[in-house]
């Protein structure tokens, strides 16, 4: 009965703290959290085996959806990448900064800031300002 309160009380806390992170943090928030929960855990009353099981896999499971996140991330980029290579030397149509459209050639794409780009007269816009292609 008392494992049993044990586990309860540690999944309210961790639920608790989840929520928190979730709503206010980031992974790391989270990481952190469970360290923390780990180092003051009572030594005449520590966590049961299964409990730190629990908290071992969610740690897990955080680093490994960081992991998957990037690694998706930069497969969207090489794919944008790929996809804006083959607007190289096409006349393209641009909204410019200003709002006006402008036609030009592409010269050539780049990975500016996370975001594809193209440059069109020398000048370099968001793949997403281009609204035609000839």
């Amino acid at each position: 009965m008392q494992a049993l309160n044990n586990l309860t009380q540690t999944a309210n806390s961790l639920a608790t703290g989840s929520a928190k992170v979730q709503k206010n943090g980031n992974e790391m928030d989270f990481m952190q959290f469970l360290v923390a929960q780990l180092k003051n855990q009572s030594p005449l009353n520590p966590q049961n085996s299964d409990s730190m099981m629990q908290q071992m896999a969610m740690m897990q499971m955080v680093s490994e959806t960081r992991q998957l996140r990037t690694e998706l991330k930069d497969w969207a980029q090489a794919q944008g990448l790929a996809g804006a290579s083959n607007l190289v030397g096409r006349t393209a149509k641009v909204l410019n900064n200003d709002g006006q459209p402008m036609m030009g050639q592409v010269e050539a794409v780049a990975i500016r800031d996370g975001r594809v780009s193209v440059r069109m007269a020398g000048l370099e816009y968001p793949l997403s300002k281009i609204y035609d292609v000839q």
